[in-house]
Order: structure tokens, then sequence, then C-alpha cells
């Protein structure tokens, strides 16, 4: 654990103690164990097997500026210059998972965090093995060659500064990638033109895995973020007294990417002890680890509102002076969907897992039919005020007011990240 999620845990265990209680009665279904038990097998099997079968190249690279991806003029203004206008140090690795080509680039500054070349093979073995596992879901178009850009700049993500003002790409992401549509892929080109070639542009070190895996599911084709979900967007709005794009697509790509993060996270933290198979073990910890997310994730979802003027009851409550509050906020990046709607899949967890058992057959792959986007949209119809759900939410409300204006919590108050457990 790095000590940014150190001091994080003790943050909401110090200062959110009551919702802290009434979180820690949550206890893993048989099905949700189940779930995890599927991950965490997975991810023992890919490193015993699959580390030891692949061909990790180093490839020379001798130019003096750094590579830049296709999209690299996609990156926030602010953080793309950070990256220009210091010097960086350049290494390229290529393997293969599955039959697909993976190219690897970090760039991080000469002045400041660097990689040795034994924690960047640590970075590719995560990689591996979590595409190892994604790829078993992917349609097989999806994401053929990928390159994967890593400029591990030391920006973190952080409200901004005026109360109120909009939440853009340069506040809450970390990255970008685009669809796949695997239906409009073709292979014709046999140089790998652009077009062949699926990219993944990483711009910060802060959360970069988890960040990694939520990138995954939506080049590979495991979300829905290439349907037009225009007809959800009504749905949700009118759930929630707001007029915006919600980008569904990204709640579940983002519930899932921290459900995974975590599995990986204990993985990692008893690999090299007795207890790395010893099942009850880790789910004790996984469970553990998932009650301070899920506590973390309600802090996230009050801040946000917060910034706004708004309270979670602003927001659901269909009354005229709610709908009125409701019209300041406004997003430049999907921040409804990490920041409201995903704390709701976290928070009833078993209940998700439940819902893909039952509608994509169990897999992390999401079937991409209207019916199930519908269907989808449901799970928050019945899950959003929820008695128990109201009663936390309105805990972790009263303990922020408590410590909001407490300046020896600024770091943690203006932190936009959105998991706690980081490797």
């Amino acid at each position: 654990m790095n000590p940014v999620s150190k001091n994080l845990k003790l943050f909401i265990n110090k200062y959110f103690k009551k919702s802290k209680n009434d979180i820690s009665k949550l206890r893993f279904s048989t099905s949700t164990i189940k779930f995890i038990k599927n991950i965490y097998g997975s991810i023992i099997k890919c490193n015993l097997e699959c580390i030891n079968k692949a061909n990790i190249t180093k490839v020379p690279f001798h130019e003096t500026s750094f590579p830049k991806s296709n999209n690299f003029q996609g990156i926030p203004d602010e953080i793309r210059h950070e990256i220009e206008n210091n010097e960086q140090t350049t290494k390229i690795y290529e393997f293969k998972v599955k039959n697909r080509n993976i190219r690897v680039f970090f760039i991080f500054p000469m002045q400041g965090s660097q990689l040795n070349e034994k924690e960047m093979m640590k970075y590719i073995e995560r990689m591996f093995i979590w595409l190892s596992i994604a790829y078993k879901y992917s349609p097989v178009n999806c994401a053929k060659n990928l390159n994967v850009y890593l400029y591990l700049t030391d920006l973190k993500k952080m409200l901004p500064t005026i109360d109120a003002s909009p939440i853009d790409w340069e506040h809450a992401n970390t990255a970008f990638t685009y669809s796949c549509r695997e239906e409009h892929i073709t292979s014709h080109n046999e140089n790998k033109d652009i077009a062949d070639i699926s990219e993944i542009n990483i711009f910060r070190k802060e959360e970069w895995f988890k960040v990694f895996i939520h990138e995954t599911i939506h080049c590979m084709g495991l979300d829905f973020s290439h349907m037009d979900t225009g007809f959800s967007n009504s749905k949700i709005n009118s759930m929630f007294n707001i007029n915006i794009d919600v980008k569904l697509f990204e709640s579940y790509t983002e519930c899932l990417a921290e459900i995974m993060n975590s599995i990986f996270f204990v993985y990692y933290s008893v690999i090299n002890n007795k207890n790395v198979e010893n099942i009850d073990y880790i789910y004790e910890k996984i469970e553990e680890n998932m009650k301070n997310e899920i506590l973390f994730s309600l802090f996230q979802c009050v801040k946000v509102l917060d910034h706004y003027g708004l309270s979670y009851k602003n927001m659901y409550e269909n009354t005229n002076e709610n709908r009125e509050l409701c019209k300041k906020y406004s997003e430049k990046s999907p921040i409804f969907a990490y920041y409201v709607l995903k704390p709701i899949l976290l928070f009833h967890i078993n209940d998700f897992v439940d819902w893909i058992n039952k509608n994509n057959k169990g897999s992390l792959s999401f079937k991409k039919t209207v019916e199930n986007i519908n269907n989808y949209c449901m799970f928050f119809e019945n899950f959003h005020k929820t008695p128990e759900y109201i009663d936390v939410i309105q805990i972790v409300e009263n303990d922020f007011r408590k410590i909001k204006n407490n300046t020896d919590l600024r770091r943690e108050l203006e932190t936009l990240r959105m998991t706690v457990f980081e490797m």
C-alpha cells in the first residue's frame, strides 16, 4: 500500500466512524464470493502460467524527443504542456497476450518520479495478467493491436478551486481511449495502420492501474460505450433532477474497474506470504477493502455534490425547489456517472453481482442490447433511494459538514481520485 492509500484509509476511518459502522454490516453474498473466486483464481493461474510464457521484449528507442501517441492532442492542455515542457525518459516494451500484440510506452519526467526496470516489469506483469483475463470476455476483433502510452506525470486529480464551476477532464480524468465497435473493425491493411491499432493514453501516475483496467473495458468492447444511449439519458435524468448526457456506461466500467482493482490489490498484498491461496483470508481482506472503497466513494459523491451546493436529497427528491437547485449542476466530463451513480452500484455490490449473473450470464462483458441497457437503468431505479442507502449517505453528509472547512485536511477534501487502494 502506498503512502497516499494509507493516509486515505486513516482519514475515512477517523472522520466517518458512524457511516463506517453501517457499512461494516456488509457481507459478501454467495454469488459475490463466487464472482471474486473466479477472478482471483484467474489472477493466480495467469501469474503462475502466463507470465513464464510471456516473451517481453525491450524495444530500442534512440530518439531525442519522447513518443507521442496518435491522439496525444487529446490530453488536457495543462497536462500536455507539463509533459512537453519537461525532459522525458522513454522505455518501450512489447509482448503478446492471446495472439494480441501489446506495446507499452513508459514516458516519465527525468526530474521527478522515476521507474527502474524492475518496477516497469512489475507494471507489465499486472497489465499482462489483467489483459489475459479481460481478453477471455472480449470480442475477437477488439484491441488486436494495442498501444498503451503511460505518461507518468505526478499531477493529481483535484476539485476546481472555484465553487460550482464545471468539473472538467483536467480535474477528474486520468486517461482516454476509444470504444471497440467490433462490427466496424476491418483488418484489411497489412501494414497495421492507425485504424487497426487501439490506443490507451494514461497521463497521470495516480491510480494508473485501476485506470488501465477501466480503459481496457472500453477498448475491448466489454461495456456498451459504442451504443446509442439517448433513451437511457432520459431515464436517469428523470430519476435525478438533472439534464445532462449521463454516459451511463461509465458507471458500469468504473464500478467493474474498482472491484477488479481491489482484488488485484489484495493479491499483490499477500503474494509473498502463505495466505496467497487461503481463500477465506482473501475474501475477508477483499471484503474489508471494499468497505473502505464504498465509504470513500460515498465521501467523494457528497464532496462533488457539495461543490455545486447540492445534497444527494436535492438530486433524487422530485420537488420544484430541488429541480431549480439542480439547474446549477453542470459537467464537462462524466462526473455524475463516476461519482454519483457508481457508489450506488458499489454500496449494493451483492445486487450488482446478481445483476451481472442474470443479465450478462456471469460475464464481465455487458450484453449489448437495448433491453439490457433498460434493465441496467432499472437497477438504478430500484436502488438509488433504498432506505439503507439514504441513511448512510446522510450520515456521510453530516460528517462531511463537520470537516469541510478544516484546512489541515485540504488534500483529502480536494482530491478527486476514485479509489483508496493503490499498489
